[in-house]
């Protein structure tokens, strides 16, 4: 079984997933307690792909979108 990555959370200047763009699967994403975080648009390919295997999750940051946000497109607040 794949192990669960520890979360992308609390980081106070975060304010997009840039970095993460050639990511192409992960068996986990959990994205929280990122006050500034607004910008997912990183990982647009990952989600459009199926590459998240089993669970996705945004709370408490400055936008959470779902991953049928990010399949029509709506991956920032700008």
């Amino acid at each position: 079984s794949n192990p669960r990555p520890n979360p992308i959370n609390n980081n106070e200047n975060l304010l997009n997933l840039k970095g993460l763009d050639s990511l192409q699967s992960v068996a986990y994403l959990r994205i929280c307690d990122n006050d500034l975080l607004e910008d997912f648009c990183a990982i647009n390919n990952l989600v459009s792909s199926k590459g998240v295997e089993d669970l996705f999750i945004t709370w408490e940051n400055a936008y959470n979108p779902s991953e049928v946000d990010l399949l029509n497109g709506y991956c920032t607040l700008k």
